[in-house]
């Protein structure tokens, strides 16, 4: 289930990298792959990918995934704005998932942050017409600045729940912020028809 870049090094075919044709999701930063390995059990009908930049969730993941034998999930490592320009086609995913990315809360390393105008747009790029970005965090002031951008992007909001569908589909790092009894911001846009 893990995507070696050098082994593909160029643009990938979904249908040939899953080895069928089905509606893509991706995770980005997925961390312990609670939220992908649950959405893969449960919508087996859906090809999903993770971008991981930790070699050790990667290999978590995939072992994980191997164990429940969840033929749907592909894990890369790397950094996702480079594995996002180089290897995913134009509008070729249906939705992307950005769950708890790190908020980097010092002025001086927000630089580091990887919502910024340029992620943006590479979402936009491999988005399907009409797909959709969903976005989680715990920090109100780093959700303050993604929805706005987002925004500028070219999406539209669809809505900000309360809370998931399914308990099963918090990530690890959700489930501790609830703990802690944190507030958790999220939302969900629309890419440009």
């Amino acid at each position: 289930v893990k995507i070696d870049p050098a082994v593909y090094p160029n643009q990938w075919d979904f249908c040939e990298l899953f080895e069928r044709d089905a509606p893509v999701e991706i995770e980005i930063g997925y961390g312990r792959a609670r939220f992908l390995l649950a959405a893969a059990e449960k919508h087996p009908d859906r090809n999903w990918l993770g971008i991981e930049y930790a070699r050790g969730g990667v290999l978590l993941a995939a072992e994980r995934a191997a164990k429940r034998e969840l033929r749907n999930v592909r894990v890369v490592q790397g950094v996702a704005e480079t594995i996002l320009a180089e290897h995913v086609r134009e509008q070729s995913v249906a939705v992307a998932h950005v769950y708890f990315p790190d908020p980097w809360p010092k002025n001086r390393h927000h630089k580091r942050r990887i919502f910024k105008p340029p992620f943006v747009a590479e979402l936009r790029r491999v988005l399907v017409s009409g797909g959709v970005l969903s976005v989680a965090t715990d920090f109100s002031e780093y959700f303050e600045k993604i929805v706005p951008m987002v925004l500028t992007g070219g999406f539209t909001l669809i809505d900000m729940p309360d809370d998931v569908d399914d308990e099963a589909f918090r990530t690890h790092f959700e489930e501790k912020a609830l703990d802690r009894g944190e507030t958790i911001y999220r939302a969900r846009f629309r890419s440009p028809a």
